[in-house]
């Protein structure tokens, strides 16, 4: 059911059924949304659905109620879905697309759909289409544009628009477009004199303004600024691609461009070079709603002595928020300006190359939904800050210095991407083990005020180094509890005359099970194709078919009254392999080995 226009509505639905159904006024406050209001439940018990909308991403949200409907339960949760569309070959000369040797990995996603991903390496650029559920290569025909002798593009940064790719390689803009995979130095990109571009990193999908299409790139030189939309072949745009909104003398230096709180505001960081070589920087606000009226200036470093501004590079990131709230760094130092410069400050603690060991910064990531942020330095150090806090948490080791990372967000989440050396792409995360001490201290503070009595709290965090499984947890010797949560467990010499006492189906499956057969067909090895890290559990309800309940279901606990079963006409020695398999039991990889002998009935 879609509704194209909001308020009360009478609905009923249209059902073939004996029982009269009856009319409800229902109220629907966000007309673009479509709603599968009504079901009926079929023999095979289960409904079905059809998700109208884009159908290469869909978001569907699952409303549950304290009442049966038609004798069931709903249980509230949210699927998400994707349809990607395969990489097509080129049919002709491909080239590869790397960052320069030795360069930190690059991540930059689509503005409006971030579960596509590029990310930019010294071995290769790849494109994921499902949020890292597959990746492939992206590569280039190059036609008529010169590859260099080492046989591919060295490139500095991309865009990931809505119908291609725009590269930098050196100063100059190219376009790869998403249908024949060409290489092109399009008349309406500039060739040279290109020192950044920026991809709007927050989604605007609906912004009530007539007349006016918001910007989704940013392109600087040194003293000119330009912005373009989110497709570079829009047949309804009239005029060029980019469009001039900013020329500066030749004493002031475009550093950076961003899209700021406001989606119709762009944000240049200008740098003011003094004659003895100092660089004041100045932030400057363009509004596409009044496009002819004069840049404004931002007061913020305005009152800050020049010798106490840090030094260039810099970076910035602009929050979403009614006012322009801002974070502004260079390699050590983060500076913080709210609700449109009337609370600015710097975060401690205030050097975090000290603070991190001698690295400096190199990207700091946003949550949006939840308003905290990470900062990673060079040697993979993390910090994390809550908007409004002011001071940065160190965090424990997650992912070691010299392996390349970067963060990634999606939906509320931060995910941590490795490259590993054979150019595989992984999402995963590490525990460690320490001991963090968190205080709890009110925002404000008056004399008639009690402090609450414990204010500082100390716990452990991560994987104790002596801690492993024999079916019952140990640490070292000492035993701590029985394990509780899921695990499973694999032959190691691969027999295969064992089986499992229960199905899906007895033990109230919702829907199929993972299996060894079904995780082990992407080609990886038995140890690594399951674990924590990919597990789903049966017990959760998921659109589509059932499928075949009545399989061997392959999951233990000890709770449960599935168990193993051996032959009893032959005898045989099994090594068998245990790893816990939920992912929330503990930071520990917790596996364990240990061998059954069993005495059958001998043949005669």
């Amino acid at each position: 059911m879609t509704c194209h226009s909001p308020g009360y509505q009478q609905v009923k639905p249209l059902v073939s059924s004996e029982k009269e159904e009856v009319t409800r006024h229902l109220f629907i406050s966000q007309s673009y949304f479509s709603f599968a209001w009504y079901a009926a439940m079929p023999i095979d018990s289960y409904w079905t659905t059809t998700i109208p909308g884009n159908r290469q991403y869909v978001n569907l949200q699952i409303r549950g109620q304290p009442v049966s409907f038609q004798d069931r339960f709903i249980i509230s949760s949210w699927h998400t879905f994707y349809w990607p569309e395969p990489e097509v070959p080129v049919k002709t000369r491909d080239v590869s697309l790397r960052l320069a040797h030795g360069s930190p990995l690059k991540l930059t996603w689509a503005t409006c759909e971030n579960y596509r991903v590029l990310v930019l390496s010294d071995l290769g650029t790849f494109i994921t289409k499902d949020a890292f559920g597959t990746y492939s290569e992206v590569k280039v025909n190059p036609g008529i544009v010169p590859v260099p002798p080492e046989g591919f593009f060295t490139i500095e940064e991309a865009a990931l628009l809505d119908d291609g790719i725009i590269l930098r390689i050196k100063d100059a803009l190219y376009w790869r477009d998403s249908h024949d995979q060409s290489l092109t130095q399009d008349p309406q990109l500039p060739s040279s004199g290109i020192i950044g571009i920026h991809l709007r990193t927050s989604c605007v999908d609906f912004y009530p303004a007539k007349k006016v299409k918001l910007a989704s790139l940013a392109v600087w030189q040194d003293h000119n600024l330009f912005i373009g939309g989110s497709r570079f072949k829009d047949k309804s745009r009239k005029g060029p691609y980019l469009q001039m909104v900013m020329a500066l003398p030749a004493n002031l230096t475009i550093m950076r461009g961003v899209f700021g709180s406001l989606p119709t505001t762009v944000h240049t960081l200008v740098g003011f070079r003094y004659p003895g070589g100092a660089i004041r920087p100045f932030i400057f606000t363009y509004d596409q709603m009044t496009p002819d009226q004069r840049w404004s200036a931002s007061t913020l470093l305005a009152k800050t002595a020049t010798e106490d501004i840090p030094s260039a590079p810099f970076d910035i990131l602009f929050l979403d928020s009614s006012q322009p709230a801002l974070l502004l760094w260079n390699y050590k130092i983060i500076h913080y300006s709210f609700r449109n410069d009337m609370e600015w400050g710097v975060l401690t603690p205030p050097d975090l190359f000290e603070a991190s060991g001698g690295s400096s910064i190199e990207q700091v990531i946003m949550d949006p939904l939840h308003w905290s942020f990470l900062v990673k330095m060079e040697n993979n150090v993390l910090f994390y800050c809550k908007v409004g806090v002011y001071s940065l948490v160190r965090l424990h080791t997650w992912i070691e210095p010299e392996e390349q990372m970067m963060l990634y967000n999606l939906g509320g989440q931060f995910y941590i991407v490795t490259l590993l050396q054979d150019a595989r792409i992984d999402i995963h995360r590490k525990g460690s083990t320490g001991v963090e001490t968190m205080e709890l201290l009110p925002s404000q503070i008056g004399n008639t005020c009690t402090l609450p009595k414990s204010r500082i709290s100390h716990f452990q965090v991560g994987c104790p180094s002596n801690r492993h499984i024999r079916i019952i947890r140990y640490d070292g010797d000492v035993f701590v509890r029985d394990v509780e949560a899921n695990f499973i467990l694999w032959e190691r010499f691969g027999r295969k005359d064992f089986s499992f006492s229960k199905t899906m189906r007895e033990v109230g499956c919702l829907r199929l099970a993972q299996t060894w057969s079904s995780m082990t067909q992407q080609g990886k090895s038995i140890p690594e194709a399951w674990g924590p890290h990919n597990y789903q559990s049966c017990f959760t309800l998921s659109p589509g078919k059932l499928g075949d309940l009545d399989q061997p279901y392959e999951i233990m606990n000890d709770s449960s009254r599935n168990h193993i079963t051996f032959s009893q006409t032959d005898s045989a020695t099994y090594v068998f392999s245990v790893k816990v398999l939920d992912p929330n039991y503990s930071f520990c990889d917790l596996q364990a080995t240990f061998a059954i002998k069993t005495f059958g009935i001998s043949k005669p």
